[in-house]
């Protein structure tokens, strides 16, 4: 590990420490549900500095954080996807959820949300619904686009 005064500015990532190591423990614990050979702790953060190319943590750019964080997010939803994660991921619902409301919080759908539940799968929530039609939903809600 290289000293702080090493360090420049530039290279204060905010996926820095916490937030990164969650993200990594949460790939690794669905990868061991879902595969039969799932990475290791090792080989996720081993991914991750090679498509970003940086040698330690503390070292990657700044402006590269947030799009750290969104491949590790994206790891996570690929392997959510899986056809076997609602039987063997635990608290496979609860996640959904959490990634659904995010979501629709973010883009501001809340109304939107209520008539796509009604409309397609006559369900006044969520918890209405069965795994296929969660991910039914949870792809449509992830299909939207943010405006610009």
């Amino acid at each position: 590990m290289f000293p702080l005064s090493t360090r420049k500015p530039e290279h204060h990532s905010p996926l820095y420490g916490v937030p990164a190591a969650q993200l990594v423990n949460e790939i690794v614990t669905v990868e061991a549900a879902v595969k039969r050979d799932p990475r290791g702790h090792a080989a996720v953060w081993g991914a991750m500095r090679r498509k970003f190319k940086y040698s330690t943590l503390p070292l990657m750019p700044a402006r590269q954080g947030e799009e750290a964080e969104a491949y590790l997010r994206e790891q996570i939803g690929r392997l959510m996807s899986a056809k076997s994660a609602p039987a063997k991921v635990p608290d496979y619902r609860l996640k959904r959820y959490r990634s659904i409301h995010s979501r629709v919080k973010e883009l501001g759908l809340e109304d939107w949300k209520v008539s796509y539940l009604a409309e397609h799968f006559g369900a006044g929530s969520l918890t209405e619904l069965t795994d296929a039609d969660l991910e039914r939903f949870y792809r449509a809600v992830f299909s939207k686009k943010p405006k610009a």
